[in-house]
Formats: C-alpha cells, sequence, structure tokens
C-alpha cells in the first residue's frame, strides 16, 4: 500500500488537502477505491499516513557526539525541504495550516518530531555529554526550531557557518548552567560559566 501513500502525499503537494480526492489518489496509485478506505477510512487517516512516510526520516542514530547528531538531523531535514516535493507538502501546510482536519494532523506530526528530538537530547544527558537534570525539550526547541523555521518556514538559505555556531553557541550555555537544586548551588554560579564558555 505504500503506492496508496506515495500517490497521496503526491497530490496533496499538488492540489492541497481541501482539494485532495480519494478517488484521485485511487486513480494515480492503481489501487481500488475500496481498498483505500478499508485501511484508511476518512480522509485524515490517509493524509497523516502519508505524510508520516513523506516526511524527513527520524534519526535514531546515535554517533556519541550531540553536535554531530544535532547538526545531521538539522540537514536530513533541510535536505527535504529543499526537494521539488518537499517544497510542494510545507507549501501545502503553510497555506492550509487554518483547516481544522489539517491542523489536526500537522500538529500530531509535530508531536511525533518534538518526541524523538527529545530523546536525542536525553541520550546525551544519559551520557553524561549535558548535565543532569537538563530540560531536554526545552533545550531541542532552541537548538532546532529558529533554524528550521527561517529556513523551511521562511525560505532563508543559512550558510553552513551559521548553522555550526548557533548549534555551538546553544550547547556551550546548556553544558554551563547550572541544573542543581537551588538548596545545593552556589550562588551565581551559572552566569560566570556561561559567559566564559560563550567567548
Amino acid at each position: 500500500m505504500s503506492s496508496v501513500l506515495k500517490a497521496t502525499a503526491q497530490q496533496l503537494s499538488k492540489v492541497g488537502y481541501a482539494a485532495l480526492r480519494v478517488e484521485e489518489v485511487a486513480e494515480a496509485s492503481g489501487v481500488n477505491k475500496t481498498t483505500i478506505y478499508r485501511r484508511w477510512p476518512t480522509k485524515p487517516d490517509l493524509v497523516i499516513a502519508a505524510l508520516r512516510q513523506a516526511k524527513a526520516p527520524v534519526r535514531t542514530v546515535d554517533s556519541g557526539n550531540l553536535r554531530t547528531d544535532v547538526i545531521d538531523w538539522i540537514h536530513d531535514h533541510l535536505a527535504f525541504a529543499n526537494t521539488q516535493f518537499g517544497k510542494g507538502i510545507i507549501r501545502v501546510v503553510l497555506a492550509e495550516r487554518g483547516h481544522p482536519e489539517l491542523a489536526a494532523i500537522t500538529k500530531a506530526l509535530r508531536k511525533e518530531q518534538q518526541k524523538a528530538r527529545g530523546e536525542l537530547i536525553q541520550r546525551a544527558v544519559d551520557r553524561g555529554d549535558l548535565p543532569a537534570g537538563t530540560d531536554t525539550q526545552l533545550l531541542a526547541d532552541i537548538l532546532f526550531m529558529p533554524i528550521l523555521t527561517r529556513s523551511i518556514t521562511y525560505g532563508e538559505r543559512l550558510p553552513e557557518r551559521y548553522i555550526e555556531h548557533a548549534v555551538d553557541l546553544v550547547l556551550a550555555g546548556a553544558r554551563a548552567i547550572d541544573t542543581e537544586p537551588a538548596s545545593g548551588r552556589r550562588e551565581h554560579r551559572a552566569r560566570p560559566r556561561l559567559v566564559a564558555a560563550a567567548r
């Protein structure tokens, strides 16, 4: 049934969510419409399955180096966003994000991506690359979202040096911040370390 999901994603990138018709997907994929409905009873079911298959891959490989993993993840998403197909999907999502069904779909996919990015950060905490007590979701948002938003949402082409410097700056700050409970923290410990690490 991968042909159905591929055809769905292609039609979505061409005509948008509101104009997407299961009949056209069936014709493009060569699969009977009733067969599609048995597997995916509603259009949202079909579209979310197609987007899960079509989106940039979620990295599960742990190289042991957080900086490398973060930069590779960013490159994976930028490479997908720069394909003609990726551009079409992004254009649809941005143009029709007010559609209640599509909004629910993209929200679910964002949560999956957030969870995976948080797990990447947690692996770094577990191996001692980041302080215990690091807010993994907050750090993931700060690491990824500014770059992805500028590159994908606004279409800016960021130099590689900018991406690397941004990642290095955020990681230096994350490693310098004191995550100990307030009762065991020495006064003014975090700020001097953060400034020194960022120089």
